[in-house]
């Protein structure tokens, strides 16, 4: 389950919104450029890219603007994960953990 609330990120810092959207940008790129990819995955992928783009310059505005631009970047953020998933990159992320380590790879159960 995926809650897309874009008012929750309303008053974050700019830092928060960044790394955010950089992580978002990062995985529909990867989607994308993925040998494993389809036509599926990789349409999502630039949709997501094409939205990125479009709210990038107005996310930390507090004016409609930015509500909009915040909006669009919760469903490019998703497109991206849905991009990854599609392209057969959801276990690769899994398996590797934080870093490539996995030692730091934590497991759907929480341990």
């Amino acid at each position: 389950v995926a809650i897309l609330d874009p008012d929750l990120l309303k008053g974050a810092p700019d830092r928060v919104l960044a790394t955010c959207a950089i992580d978002a940008f990062t995985h529909l790129f990867e989607a994308y450029l993925s040998r494993k990819g389809n036509l599926f995955s990789q349409q999502n992928a630039l949709n997501g890219l094409q939205l990125f783009m479009q709210a990038w310059p107005y996310l930390n505005q507090d004016d409609s603007r930015g509500d909009a631009a915040r909006e669009a970047m919760m469903i490019a953020s998703w497109l991206g994960g849905d991009s990854l998933s599609s392209a057969g990159w959801w276990w690769r992320s899994e398996q590797r953990g934080f870093g490539g380590d996995p030692r730091y790879c934590r497991r759907a159960g929480g341990d």
